[in-house]
């Protein structure tokens, strides 16, 4: 096999660069001192497609600025990282996943809102100023096995269960209470009867 030595590779006229309409194949490593640059301006669709296509694994010493999009067709992995820092939207496909108690989902610019799992209790704390409310039209709180707690819908009924048997409902002329409690205490217009 022959070699090819070459101290520099000019254009046919001054101040041009070299041309190789055919392509450029090299079997071997290139290294380069200066800055390489592709003006192709191909978008990139998959792996196959856009200006630079690189067959193997890519290894970067330094940072890494990409101006447009980035889609990862497998896992995206961070070692190391101790912050991710977006200043747009993030969305997920799937599941977010915080695998360490104690960690927590933070919200708002004070980290106000906060959902977290101390490893005992799971927790949605708001330590802000304001109230913490929850809407809906119709908000339901039921237990593990799915067996309803409690029950509220907008413009009408609050309902309170026991063991998913409901005792407790308001209605537009008052309160059902259902069973039978050995001792009921009721406050009307302030003052307690028994």
């Amino acid at each position: 096999m022959s070699d090819l030595r070459v101290s520099n590779l000019r254009g046919r006229t001054v101040g041009s660069s070299p041309s190789l309409p055919d392509g450029l194949n090299v079997t071997g490593g290139i290294s380069t001192t200066g800055k390489l640059v592709v003006n192709n301006s191909t978008q990139s669709t998959s792996t196959t497609t856009g200006a630079l296509v690189i067959g193997g694994g890519v290894g970067i010493a330094k940072s890494l600025h990409v101006g447009g999009n980035v889609s990862v067709g497998g896992t995206l992995t961070y070692e190391d990282v101790t912050n991710i820092d977006s200043v747009g939207i993030i969305t997920a496909r799937d599941d977010i996943n915080i695998v360490t108690d104690n960690k927590k989902l933070n919200i708002g610019a004070g980290a106000d809102l906060s959902l977290y799992h101390s490893g005992t209790h799971s927790f949605i704390e708001d330590s802000g100023t304001g109230s913490l409310k929850i809407r809906g039209s119709v908000v339901e709180l039921s237990g593990t096995n799915a067996a309803q707690m409690m029950l509220a819908t907008e413009n009408g009924s609050i309902n309170l269960y026991y063991n998913g048997s409901k005792k407790f409902e308001t209605t537009s002329g008052g309160v059902k209470v259902t069973g039978q409690e050995t001792s009921i205490v009721t406050a009307v217009s302030g003052t307690a009867i028994d």
